[in-house]
């Protein structure tokens, strides 16, 4: 592995912990809209790169130029930097579990919102916990594409409700 991927690596997995855990160390209602609106605009980013994180797909890349999105959907810059698949694993589903409690966290500590946009993340998470589990990838692909219109039903309602 490159230099520039294993360092690439290394933020990636330092970022997604912060990420995930942004809403149990700080506390400032003004991030915590950015925050449902990037956790929103990342789900949808996951479909447009074929279930891949943009951060995974760059490193892909960077070590094979040929790659092609969505041809392997692991997340290969890990597995490269940590050799143990059982603390990948391990990994991979704090950070599940961690992406599906924050949301929420942050709309039941905030206080903003209403029963539609509680309603709607909640759909994004079980969407979103749902592609996690399956391995059937045209199951998946019907999950991403039911992800996609709830991300986008969202940030309509997200811009119209927050622009009052």
């Amino acid at each position: 592995m490159k230099l520039t991927s294993k360092i690439i690596t290394i933020l990636h997995i330092m970022f997604t912990y912060f990420i995930s855990l942004y809403p149990f160390i700080i506390q400032n209602k003004s991030y915590d809209y950015l925050y449902i609106l990037y956790f929103l605009v990342l789900n949808f980013t996951w479909y447009i790169f074929e279930s891949e994180c943009y951060i995974s797909y760059f490193v892909k890349k960077l070590e094979n130029n040929k790659y092609i999105m969505g041809d392997d959907h692991g997340i290969h810059d890990i597995e490269i930097l940590i050799k143990n698949k059982e603390l990948i694993n391990i990994h991979y589903n704090i950070v599940v579990i961690l992406f599906s409690i924050s949301p929420l966290y942050i709309i039941y500590r905030s206080n903003f919102g209403n029963l539609f946009y509680m309603i709607i993340i909640y759909l994004n998470i079980v969407v979103y916990s749902l592609n996690n589990l399956l391995k059937n990838e045209n199951s998946r692909n019907i999950i991403r594409k039911i992800n996609s219109f709830i991300v986008v039903i969202f940030i309509i309602y997200y811009i119209l409700y927050f622009k009052k």
